[in-house]
Protein backbone atom coordinates (compact mmCIF):
# COMPACT_ATOMS: atom_id res chain seq x y z
CA UNK A 1 0.00 0.00 0.00
CA UNK A 2 1.25 3.50 -0.82
CA UNK A 3 2.16 5.75 2.06
CA UNK A 4 -0.23 8.65 2.58
CA UNK A 5 1.21 12.05 3.43
CA UNK A 6 -0.70 14.99 4.87
CA UNK A 7 0.81 18.30 3.80
CA UNK A 8 -0.29 21.13 6.11
CA UNK A 9 -0.07 24.75 4.93
CA UNK A 10 -0.73 27.74 7.17
CA UNK A 11 -2.36 31.10 6.46
CA UNK A 12 -1.11 34.63 7.17
CA UNK A 13 0.34 35.90 10.47
CA UNK A 14 1.94 32.56 11.28
CA UNK A 15 5.56 32.48 12.41
CA UNK A 16 7.46 29.55 10.86
CA UNK A 17 8.95 27.24 13.45
CA UNK A 18 6.60 28.23 16.26
CA UNK A 19 5.57 25.06 18.09
CA UNK A 20 2.13 26.59 18.72
CA UNK A 21 1.33 26.89 15.00
CA UNK A 22 -1.59 24.67 14.04
CA UNK A 23 0.28 23.00 11.19
CA UNK A 24 3.24 22.13 13.41
CA UNK A 25 0.86 20.63 15.95
CA UNK A 26 -0.95 18.81 13.14
CA UNK A 27 2.25 17.17 11.93
CA UNK A 28 3.02 15.98 15.46
CA UNK A 29 -0.55 14.71 15.91
CA UNK A 30 -0.52 12.73 12.67
CA UNK A 31 2.92 11.27 13.26
CA UNK A 32 2.10 10.17 16.82
CA UNK A 33 -1.64 9.46 16.81
CA UNK A 34 -2.61 8.52 13.28
CA UNK A 35 -4.29 5.11 13.40
CA UNK A 36 -2.94 3.90 10.06
CA UNK A 37 0.54 2.40 9.87
CA UNK A 38 1.44 4.42 6.78
CA UNK A 39 0.60 7.97 7.86
CA UNK A 40 3.19 10.67 7.17
CA UNK A 41 2.96 14.42 7.68
CA UNK A 42 4.74 17.51 6.37
CA UNK A 43 4.30 21.22 6.96
CA UNK A 44 4.89 24.03 4.49
CA UNK A 45 5.46 27.30 6.30
CA UNK A 46 5.74 30.95 5.36
CA UNK A 47 5.11 34.33 6.93
CA UNK A 48 3.21 37.25 5.49
CA UNK A 49 0.92 39.92 6.86
CA UNK A 50 -2.57 40.86 5.66
CA UNK A 51 -1.26 43.24 3.01
CA UNK A 52 1.70 41.02 2.14
CA UNK A 53 -0.73 38.37 0.95
CA UNK A 54 -1.03 40.32 -2.31
CA UNK A 55 2.70 39.88 -2.93
CA UNK A 56 4.69 36.68 -3.22
CA UNK A 57 1.73 34.31 -3.46
CA UNK A 58 3.17 32.70 -6.57
CA UNK A 59 6.45 32.02 -4.76
CA UNK A 60 4.57 30.45 -1.85
CA UNK A 61 2.70 28.23 -4.29
CA UNK A 62 5.95 27.18 -5.98
CA UNK A 63 7.34 26.21 -2.59
CA UNK A 64 4.35 24.00 -1.85
CA UNK A 65 4.45 22.53 -5.35
CA UNK A 66 8.11 21.57 -4.93
CA UNK A 67 7.36 19.72 -1.69
CA UNK A 68 4.29 18.03 -3.14
CA UNK A 69 6.19 16.84 -6.22
CA UNK A 70 8.77 15.09 -4.07
CA UNK A 71 6.10 13.01 -2.36
CA UNK A 72 4.30 12.24 -5.61
CA UNK A 73 7.58 11.17 -7.21
CA UNK A 74 8.15 8.84 -4.25
CA UNK A 75 4.77 7.23 -4.95
CA UNK A 76 2.91 8.69 -1.98
CA UNK A 77 -0.78 9.50 -1.85
CA UNK A 78 -1.10 13.19 -0.99
CA UNK A 79 -3.70 14.94 1.14
CA UNK A 80 -3.56 18.74 1.32
CA UNK A 81 -4.68 20.36 4.59
CA UNK A 82 -4.76 24.16 4.65
CA UNK A 83 -6.14 27.11 6.57
CA UNK A 84 -7.17 30.57 5.35
CA UNK A 85 -4.70 31.94 2.79
CA UNK A 86 -3.01 28.55 2.78
CA UNK A 87 -6.02 27.24 0.84
CA UNK A 88 -5.30 29.72 -1.94
CA UNK A 89 -1.65 28.64 -1.88
CA UNK A 90 -2.77 25.02 -2.30
CA UNK A 91 -5.01 25.75 -5.29
CA UNK A 92 -2.32 27.87 -6.96
CA UNK A 93 0.27 25.13 -6.39
CA UNK A 94 -2.00 22.52 -7.96
CA UNK A 95 -2.58 24.78 -10.96
CA UNK A 96 1.19 25.19 -11.35
CA UNK A 97 1.50 21.40 -11.28
CA UNK A 98 -1.35 20.99 -13.78
CA UNK A 99 -3.54 19.29 -11.21
CA UNK A 100 -1.87 16.04 -10.20
CA UNK A 101 -4.01 13.55 -8.33
CA UNK A 102 -4.73 14.54 -4.72
CA UNK A 103 -6.49 12.08 -2.45
CA UNK A 104 -8.23 14.88 -0.55
CA UNK A 105 -8.29 18.62 0.02
CA UNK A 106 -9.23 19.88 3.49
CA UNK A 107 -9.86 23.63 3.29
CA UNK A 108 -10.41 25.32 6.66
CA UNK A 109 -11.82 28.88 6.69
CA UNK A 110 -10.57 29.15 3.14
CA UNK A 111 -9.63 32.63 1.92
CA UNK A 112 -9.63 31.46 -1.70
CA UNK A 113 -11.96 31.74 -4.69
CA UNK A 114 -15.36 30.21 -3.86
CA UNK A 115 -16.47 29.68 -7.46
CA UNK A 116 -15.54 26.10 -8.40
CA UNK A 117 -15.47 26.96 -12.09
CA UNK A 118 -12.94 29.74 -11.49
CA UNK A 119 -10.81 28.01 -8.85
CA UNK A 120 -10.35 24.85 -10.93
CA UNK A 121 -12.07 22.39 -8.63
CA UNK A 122 -14.88 21.60 -11.07
CA UNK A 123 -12.31 20.60 -13.67
CA UNK A 124 -10.24 18.66 -11.13
CA UNK A 125 -13.30 16.73 -9.96
CA UNK A 126 -14.46 15.98 -13.50
CA UNK A 127 -10.99 14.72 -14.47
CA UNK A 128 -10.68 12.58 -11.34
CA UNK A 129 -7.75 14.62 -10.05
CA UNK A 130 -9.11 14.85 -6.51
CA UNK A 131 -10.79 12.17 -4.43
CA UNK A 132 -12.51 14.32 -1.82
CA UNK A 133 -12.99 18.01 -1.08
CA UNK A 134 -13.85 19.12 2.46
CA UNK A 135 -14.81 22.75 3.08
CA UNK A 136 -14.90 23.96 6.69
CA UNK A 137 -17.01 27.06 7.39
CA UNK A 138 -17.13 29.11 10.58
CA UNK A 139 -20.35 31.02 11.16
CA UNK A 140 -18.61 33.77 13.17
CA UNK A 141 -15.61 34.32 10.92
CA UNK A 142 -14.94 38.05 11.21
CA UNK A 143 -11.71 37.86 9.22
CA UNK A 144 -13.42 36.40 6.17
CA UNK A 145 -16.19 38.95 6.45
CA UNK A 146 -13.46 41.57 6.23
CA UNK A 147 -11.99 39.73 3.26
CA UNK A 148 -15.37 40.09 1.57
CA UNK A 149 -15.11 43.89 1.62
CA UNK A 150 -13.60 45.94 -1.20
CA UNK A 151 -10.13 46.24 0.44
CA UNK A 152 -10.08 42.49 1.01
CA UNK A 153 -10.99 41.80 -2.60
CA UNK A 154 -8.32 44.22 -3.83
CA UNK A 155 -5.73 42.29 -1.81
CA UNK A 156 -6.91 39.09 -3.45
CA UNK A 157 -8.70 37.32 -0.63
CA UNK A 158 -11.46 34.89 -1.52
CA UNK A 159 -14.42 33.77 0.58
CA UNK A 160 -14.88 30.01 0.15
CA UNK A 161 -14.75 29.63 3.93
CA UNK A 162 -17.33 32.35 4.50
CA UNK A 163 -20.33 31.08 2.55
CA UNK A 164 -19.15 27.81 1.02
CA UNK A 165 -18.73 26.70 -2.58
CA UNK A 166 -20.34 28.47 -5.53
CA UNK A 167 -21.21 27.04 -8.96
CA UNK A 168 -20.23 23.45 -8.19
CA UNK A 169 -20.54 21.02 -11.06
CA UNK A 170 -22.12 17.60 -10.60
CA UNK A 171 -18.82 15.76 -10.18
CA UNK A 172 -17.59 18.28 -7.60
CA UNK A 173 -20.87 18.04 -5.66
CA UNK A 174 -20.47 14.28 -5.46
CA UNK A 175 -17.11 14.50 -3.72
CA UNK A 176 -17.55 17.67 -1.63
CA UNK A 177 -18.49 17.79 2.04
CA UNK A 178 -19.24 21.00 3.91
CA UNK A 179 -18.71 21.32 7.66
CA UNK A 180 -20.46 24.31 9.20
CA UNK A 181 -19.86 25.43 12.77
CA UNK A 182 -22.16 28.32 13.66
CA UNK A 183 -20.11 29.77 16.52
CA UNK A 184 -16.62 29.24 15.10
CA UNK A 185 -14.34 32.13 14.28
CA UNK A 186 -11.51 32.07 11.79
CA UNK A 187 -9.15 29.87 13.82
CA UNK A 188 -11.47 28.17 16.32
CA UNK A 189 -10.76 24.84 14.61
CA UNK A 190 -7.27 24.84 16.13
CA UNK A 191 -8.14 25.58 19.76
CA UNK A 192 -7.05 22.83 22.10
CA UNK A 193 -10.62 21.77 22.89
CA UNK A 194 -11.40 21.29 19.17
CA UNK A 195 -8.09 20.21 17.71
CA UNK A 196 -8.41 16.44 18.05
CA UNK A 197 -11.92 16.45 16.58
CA UNK A 198 -10.79 18.13 13.38
CA UNK A 199 -7.59 16.16 13.06
CA UNK A 200 -9.70 13.01 13.20
CA UNK A 201 -11.92 14.48 10.47
CA UNK A 202 -8.86 15.14 8.32
CA UNK A 203 -7.37 11.69 8.77
CA UNK A 204 -10.53 9.56 8.59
Amino acid sequence: MSARVYICTNGILTWPGDAADWNGRAVTWIMTRYEGATGLAEKVEYFCGPIGRAFGQHARARKLAAVTRQYLTAGCEVVQVAHSNGCDVVLEALRLMRWPRMEALHLFSAACEADFTRNGLNMAATMGRVGKICVYIGGDDKWLRLAHTLPGKILGYGTLGLHGPRRMGTCAKNITQEFYERFYGHSTWWREMNFTRWMKAVTV
